[in-house]
């Protein structure tokens, strides 16, 4: 099957994008700044990091993988939240591959893409797993190329380099946006599993209104989705 109607997304591209807009608008990214305790104190929030103190009214979990644990160190209950690792491999590819289309198995076991002059290759693993810094795993790799090698007949002689990441899902797959209903001015935007920079147009534009307090956006919410399907509050205590 051949679908023409989907498109690719330049992901670092688009970040980059996302940072220079939050810079212009007087946003500041502070990296290598682990939150080591969060407290509420006198109608604010603390958080001491590596860099120094942070104060503010509302404080937004959005740690990805390490939702959770963010979570707790605020004294909330986590969500169940769980990552799940992916592996890639990155081969050699002939000179036209930036022309190829992402191409896969209709039993998701495995893909490969064209991204920076090489072929992505994955055996689309979702290994659940704690969080932390992610890698490739080499067997499911090698399963994954495998695969592949058996339905094209591109022949993988070498791997120029592996990576893994890590999606994280909230036990019933949709991401959690909101504000925690027991402690105020906490707010919730985790469990986007695989689809964070694909959504990262919709999902964030309704977070700033529920964060604003403010209707959601129209367009957002004109297929059917409401607030509440992505509410905190729709998990049982």
């Amino acid at each position: 099957m051949l679908d023409r109607g989907t498109a690719d997304i330049d992901v670092d591209l688009l970040h980059q994008g996302y940072l220079r807009i939050l810079k212009s608008r007087g946003g500041q990214v502070v990296c290598n700044a682990a939150a080591q305790e969060i407290e509420r104190r006198n109608g604010d929030w603390r958080v001491n990091t590596a860099a120094g103190e942070l104060v503010a009214s509302i404080v937004i979990n959005a740690a990805g993988a390490w939702g959770d644990v963010v979570a707790k160190t605020a004294g909330a209950r986590p969500f169940g939240l769980q990552p799940k690792r992916r592996s890639i491999a990155v081969i050699p590819a002939p000179s036209d591959v930036m022309t190829w289309p992402l191409i896969g198995d209709a039993g998701e076991t495995w893909y490969a893409k064209p991204a920076g002059g090489k072929l992505l290759v994955s055996p689309a693993d979702a290994t659940p797993v704690d969080p932390h810094d992610a890698y490739a795993d080499d067997m499911l790799l090698a399963e994954g190329i495998d695969r592949f090698q058996q339905a094209v007949d591109i022949p993988v002689e070498r791997l120029d380099h592996s990576w893994g990441g890590l999606r994280s899902f909230a036990p019933d797959g949709n991401p959690i946006c909101g504000y925690d209903a027991r402690l105020p001015g906490l707010f919730w935007l985790i469990g986007q599993g695989g689809y964070g920079i694909q959504t990262a147009p919709a999902l964030s534009r309704l977070a700033a209104a529920l964060v604003r307090q403010e209707s959601p956006p129209a367009d957002v919410v004109a297929e059917g989705l409401r607030p509440e399907m992505l509410s905190p509050d729709r998990f049982p205590v």
